[in-house]
């Protein structure tokens, strides 16, 4: 997990516009000092290496800009090349609320995801996406999960969006 991104603010990160006059490559401060780093990290934006840009290629997606980034390991000041921020355009809304469990909902909140249900016919088959009702989530079509797990990436992990709780999905849970 990062803890940091440097020079992006977090806003600009979750948008799903594009990102303007970044200096490359960005700095990604890690939080803990493995020695193997995933092929993604999930917070606070999505960091892909190039083994799984290239597999998003592979399957087609399309809808996202790549800025350059440097991984900082505080403990080891160790520095890593060869990942990106992933800048996913398009935020859908494309949540079935009647299918859903939205917590703490109101008429000027629009409550919290947890399990939740997507609208097939709302992500116009986009094979990734941000949830527009919680853009933190990043939605992944059937035919982009094949060609990443095939592809045997490191850290990588799915889960149902009816079984989300509303904390990332880790292997330690």
């Amino acid at each position: 997990m990062a803890l940091a991104v440097k020079e992006i603010p977090r806003p600009a990160l979750l948008s799903g516009a594009p990102l303007q006059n970044i200096q490359e490559p960005v700095r990604v401060v890690l939080a803990g000092g493995r020695d193997e780093i995933s092929d993604y990290l999930e917070l606070p934006c999505a960091v892909v290496s190039e083994r799984m840009r290239s597999a998003l290629d592979r399957a087609g997606v399309d809808n996202i800009q790549y800025v350059r980034a440097t991984l900082e390991q505080r403990v080891s000041e160790r520095t890593i090349s060869g990942y990106w921020i992933a800048n996913v355009f398009g935020a859908l809304a494309c949540v079935d609320r009647d299918a859903s469990v939205i917590e703490r909902e109101s008429d000027s909140y629009p409550g919290d995801l947890r399990s939740f249900e997507i609208d097939l016919r709302a992500t116009y088959g986009l094979g990734l996406f941000r949830v527009a009702e919680d853009r933190r989530l990043i939605a992944v079509h059937e035919r982009v999960r094949a060609v990443l797990e095939r592809t045997s990436l490191r850290g990588v992990l799915f889960q149902a969006p009816s079984k989300y709780d509303g904390r990332p999905v880790s292997a330690t849970r």
